[in-house]
C-alpha cells in the first residue's frame, strides 16, 4: 500500500467536523493520522473538532483508532 497522503490528516479533520463517518474510515484504513494536526493551528485536531461539533460518533470512532 502507498504510503498516506500528506494532507490526509487534514482531510480526517474536516470529515469529523461534519460527521463523515464513512470518508473518515476510508481515511483511516489508507493510513491517515489519526492524530494529525496543522502546527499553525491546533484546533485542527480531528478529534477536538468532532467533540467541538457535536459530532459523537466520529468521536468515538478517532478514539477506537487510537486518538488522544
Amino acid at each position: 500500500m502507498a504510503a498516506p497522503h500528506r494532507w490526509s490528516g487534514c482531510l480526517l479533520a474536516v470529515a469529523a467536523w461534519h460527521g463523515r463517518c464513512e470518508v473518515m474510515r476510508l481515511l483511516l484504513a489508507a493510513g491517515a493520522e489519526v492524530n494529525y494536526f496543522n502546527r499553525l493551528n491546533v484546533l485542527h485536531h480531528a478529534l477536538m473538532l468532532a467533540v467541538a461539533n457535536g459530532q459523537e460518533d466520529a468521536a468515538r470512532i478517532l478514539v477506537e483508532n487510537g486518538a488522544d
